[in-house]
Order: structure tokens, then sequence, then C-alpha cells
């Protein structure tokens, strides 16, 4: 095998192993620890403590905020629910209050708050066993 050969097939290799390891489940943290996580992508678990909404329509429309583990203003994260199609999965309103809940996505903060945005079906899953 030639230098190119050899050099095409470790690069090649290298984005195999990029891309797996992004698709890889992300590691699992509390509501607490969130603002530790800021730019990384991970699963945020906790307890809704109390639910949100706002319309923004440059954001994508109805805002559904899900404050983790503390009502606000001390919430130590928030899962901001965008988009109108998403509350045909869930029901997201005061009787998600006191359910434990999973967001997956990347944390962000700005000087309000910690929080990830959930903008696809496949990022938030409910942890306990009441009907959705």
């Amino acid at each position: 095998m030639s230098v190119r050969q050899t050099v095409a097939v470790l690069a090649g290799v290298a984005v195999v192993a990029a891309l797996t390891a992004e698709a890889a489940e992300p590691p699992t943290i509390t509501a607490a620890q969130a603002s530790e996580y800021v730019g990384k992508r991970v699963k945020v678990c906790g307890e809704i403590a109390a639910v949100g909404q706002a319309f923004a329509k440059r954001e994508g429309g109805k805002q559904i905020f899900l404050h983790f583990d503390k009502a606000p203003p001390g919430s130590p994260f928030v899962a901001i629910v965008i988009g109108y199609d998403l509350e045909k999965f869930w029901r997201l309103d005061s009787t998600a209050v006191h359910r434990r809940a999973c967001v997956t996505g990347y944390v962000k903060r700005n000087e309000a708050m910690t929080y990830g945005i959930v903008d696809a079906m496949n990022q938030m899953t409910f942890t306990d066993d009441k009907a959705q």
C-alpha cells in the first residue's frame, strides 16, 4: 500500500470514529450538573417542577418551558420545547409537573438560564410510568 493510500485509509477511519462518537449515547447527568456541561451533548434527567409557555414567531412558534427540579427562578435546567407538532406526542401542561423526564441535546446558557432545546420527538422521554 502506498503512503497516499495509507493516509487516505487513516483519514477515513478518523471520520468514521468521529461520527460514531457523535452518534453514541451521551452521558446522563442531573439537572443540577447541566451548567457544568455547556456546549456538550448530554442527556439531562430530572423531575419537572413547573411548566410555562410563550409564543415567539421567529423561534418556531409556541414554546413550552419545562423547569427541571425547581420552579423558576431557581431552575437548574430548562428544556425548551419548540414547535406546534411536538405537543401531539406529549401532554405538556400542568399534568407534566412532578413527572420524571430526560432530554437529550446540547446544553446552552444565557444570562437567564441553563437550557436545552427540544425540537425533535426523539429528544425527550418520560421515565416514570404515568400515562402521557
